[in-house]
């Protein structure tokens, strides 16, 4: 291989490189950004759920013998019946109770007009027993698992099983990404505990009076839709099998002014990261596309500029090299 073709070559693999490395930061910008440059096969929905299933509530339910003090837990049941009879088609629903032990009423149950009627005839009508908060919450979590769904925590009484305290299972809440709405349900309830709990999980406290009884409790349960509602939106985006039927909330379910406006507007706060809104596709920007393309035909041109001149100078010191050679020859023969 003579030195010209040894050039050639070595210019023939830099200005491949060059190029490359040009369309590489052109390809790198496009994924990173999550371009699709065939807009017409994009989804339009630019953002997709961690679940796509149904919305997903989980009753926990205090049936401890303290509820039995002031019809607590009649109160309860005539509040539950009329929630479940009056949710939306289309919501998982479970159920859970606790006393001295937790016990799972319901597993996640997709609601319609037959297990509706199930559901209601599994409402708790008796309390006994003691307290234990922390094994309620965490059969919920289990059912529940990674949907990142709504608990509702009914509590009327302070923790009374060591170990099993709301201190101690709120970081499993807080992990598993589930809202809880925590309900203080007459004047025993661990307030402060049940309103550190909802905040941390970035659901909402409420405190259910034995005198507001099932409006009361039946008002907690609607802030769980609401908590819900996003879901079912944009469960509908996703799959579209939501109906308007389906994705209405109950209206005729009594409101009470239990709430403060302070606490809506924080529900509503919690909200507004977490929406799934539909959007126009993202595209590349135009710098980052004539920078890779300036930096491959430049880098190219500069490079094929070298060696042309490299190439230059050595035809030149060749011809320089000959002309030499022939003045030497004809020097020796004079």
């Amino acid at each position: 291989m003579t030195k010209f073709h040894l050039v050639m070559w070595l210019a023939s693999r830099y200005i491949l490189v060059f190029w490359c490395l040009g369309t590489t930061v052109c390809n790198f910008n496009s994924r990173k950004l999550g371009i699709n440059i065939d807009s017409s096969k994009l989804n339009p929905v630019v953002l997709q759920l961690k679940d796509t299933s149904s919305p997903s509530i989980v009753l926990t339910l205090d049936v401890s013998a303290s509820m039995e003090y002031k019809d607590r837990i009649k109160k309860l049941g005539n509040a539950l019946q009329k929630f479940i009879h009056n949710i939306p088609n289309g919501l998982l629903l479970g159920m859970v109770e606790f006393s001295t032990h937790e016990n799972l009423l319901s597993k996640l149950t997709l609601v319609d007009a037959t297990t509706r009627k199930n559901l209601e005839l599994k409402v708790p009508t008796k309390g006994q027993g003691e307290t234990c908060i922390g094994c309620g919450v965490r059969l919920a979590l289990q059912e529940l698992g990674n949907r990142n769904g709504t608990m509702v925590l009914v509590a009327d009484g302070q923790n009374t099983v060591p170990d099993q305290f709301i201190s101690d299972v709120q970081a499993d809440v807080v992990q598993s990404g589930t809202k809880v709405i925590s309900v203080g349900f007459g004047d025993m309830a661990p307030v402060d505990d049940m309103r550190q709990l909802a905040k941390a999980s970035g659901g909402l406290f409420v405190c259910v009076s034995d005198e507001d009884g099932v409006q009361g409790l039946l008002e907690a349960f609607k802030e769980a839709l609401k908590l819900a509602k996003p879901q079912v939106e944009k469960t509908t985006q996703m799959t579209e099998n939501w109906t308007t039927e389906d994705t209405r909330l109950p209206t005729d379910l009594p409101v009470s002014s239990t709430l403060s406006g302070q606490q809506h507007t924080t529900v509503h706060q919690n909200f507004t990261n977490s929406h799934v809104v539909p959007g126009k596709p993202q595209t590349m920007p135009l710098l980052w596309l004539i920078i890779g393309i300036v930096m491959a035909v430049v880098g190219g041109a500069i490079l094929l500029a070298f060696t042309i001149l490299l190439i230059r100078k050595i035809c030149a010191i060749t011809h320089a090299r000959g002309t030499y050679s022939v003045v030497k020859r004809n020097h020796e023969t004079a």
